[in-house]
């Protein structure tokens, strides 16, 4: 039995109380039947669970609904400003036709949409040579990303 499927297995102790958030039971059955999960399991379950997990929940985790800000979550100025950092060393490295950005956890898209914007708009030969990156694993987070950035076309690709 996969662990996103166990069904809630409660400890001899009880159940937990009606309050618990189900990624806590989920937590919970998981160590009642195991006994020990590692580290690295708990985050990955606490984190990345398909449906009770923090970053895969359909929840707004920043801005001022969510729990916590970000540079790219308060406007699109830290954006601009990598993006202008991005035409610098493009120029630095001599032009070269391809340059390639690479973004992790890309959470929305919003940052690429803010470089890409700048960069097509103000270093119009650095946009030209970009294929933007990004690196994202779960198909729910590349669904909104490729619906934010569907205007960049080939510029931008997943892995």
């Amino acid at each position: 039995m996969s662990l996103h499927s166990r069904k809630f297995l409660w400890a001899q102790n009880g159940d937990p109380p009606a309050t618990s958030l189900p990624i806590a039971r989920l937590i919970h059955d998981e160590v009642a039947c195991r006994g020990v999960i590692r580290f690295t399991e708990l985050m990955e379950l606490a984190l990345y669970h398909p449906e009770h997990g923090y970053y895969l929940r359909p929840k707004t985790r920043t801005g001022k609904a969510g729990d916590f800000f970000t540079n790219v979550s308060v406007g699109n100025v830290y954006g601009q400003l990598l993006a202008d950092q991005f035409a610098a060393m493009h120029r630095i490295l001599g032009a070269p036709s391809r340059f390639t950005i690479l973004e992790q956890g890309a959470e929305d898209g919003q940052l690429a949409l803010d470089i890409l914007e700048r960069l097509n708009q103000a270093a119009p030969q650095t946009y030209s040579a970009v294929t933007y990156l990004l690196v994202e694993p779960h198909r729910s987070k590349q669904r909104a990303q490729q619906d934010r950035l569907a205007a960049f076309g080939s510029k931008v690709a997943w892995a």
